[in-house]
């Protein structure tokens, strides 16, 4: 099998297939969504677990104080 190199010695990048670059493609798109949303997740946590800890911090409080 004949490789091409290039000018530097290393092996030239293969060409890929017009449908192989459409999955990589939507493969890139797929990952961009988990990652956007595992972000929202992560917010929306944040945003409940600082909301349960407000209301922990304010009942100990009220315990102390009465």
């Amino acid at each position: 099998m004949n490789v091409p190199f290039m000018k530097n010695g290393t092996a030239a990048p293969e060409r890929r297939s017009g449908m192989a670059e459409i999955l990589q493609n939507i493969a890139y798109a797929a990952w961009l969504v988990l990652a956007a949303l595992v972000f929202v997740g992560l917010r929306r946590w944040n945003r409940r677990f600082s909301d349960l800890y407000d209301e922990l911090k304010e009942q100990i409080e009220e315990e102390q104080d009465g």
